[in-house]
Formats: structure tokens, C-alpha cells, sequence
């Protein structure tokens, strides 16, 4: 019986890691950009300034939230362990998928929403 229940835990345990890993995927495409970029805003005022931490700062917090995400992933694999052949965690499966909707979004976005259509005041060739 203890055996049963362990393995009840750790199935629990790897589907709100998968539950967690993606919302920490959401969070490395949206939040961390977005709050970086708050967050160096108060903290200066000068957008050179902002823009030239935020070249630093960024691709490290993008990198620190890409390492948790691994983590969980590899822990991920721990719990569910290996059926005799090689098996995918959460983070091989949604990264790719969340790549792919955003470039499809921005795809539509551009293509049906972005005003990029001249006026007929500028000049098409320079």
C-alpha cells in the first residue's frame, strides 16, 4: 500500500509540474520582458539608460527563468521515470508549441492589424 501511495504522490507531484511548467513558459515569453522592462523604467528615467540595462538584464533573467524551467523539467522526468525507452517531458512538448503560436500571432498581427499600408504622403522608393 505505501508503495501505491507513493507513486499516486509523485504522479500528483509530475502533473503540477507540467501544470507549472507551462505557466513558467507563458511567464519567459510575456512577464519577464514585459516586467524587466517596468522595472528598469523605475528605476531611471533616461530611456538610453533603460535600454542599454535592459540589453544586459534581460537575456540574464530570460536565462535564469530558462534554467528553473529545466529544472522542473528534469524533475518532471524524475517522478514519472522511464518506461524502457526515451520519454518527454512538459518543456519538450509546450516550448516548441508556444514558439510556433507566438510566431503565428505575429504573423496574423502583421499581416491583418499592423498599419503598414502608405497614406499616399510617403514615399515608396526613396
Amino acid at each position: 500500500m505505501a508503495t501505491r501511495t507513493r507513486r499516486d504522490g509523485a504522479h500528483l507531484q509530475a502533473g503540477l509540474l507540467a501544470v507549472a511548467a507551462a505557466a513558467g513558459i507563458a511567464a519567459l515569453w510575456l512577464v519577464v520582458p514585459v516586467g524587466t522592462l517596468w522595472l528598469l523604467t523605475r528605476l531611471s528615467g533616461d530611456a538610453a539608460v533603460i535600454l542599454i540595462t535592459g540589453l544586459v538584464v534581460m537575456p540574464l533573467a530570460l536565462a535564469a527563468v530558462a534554467w528553473m524551467l529545466a529544472a522542473a523539467n528534469r524533475r518532471y522526468l524524475r517522478l514519472v521515470g522511464s518506461r524502457g525507452g526515451w520519454r518527454r517531458g512538459p518543456l519538450e512538448v509546450a516550448l516548441p508549441a508556444s514558439i510556433m503560436i507566438g510566431i503565428v500571432t505575429a504573423l496574423i498581427w502583421f499581416v491583418f492589424f499592423a498599419n503598414h499600408m502608405p497614406t499616399g504622403r510617403e514615399q515608396l522608393i526613396p
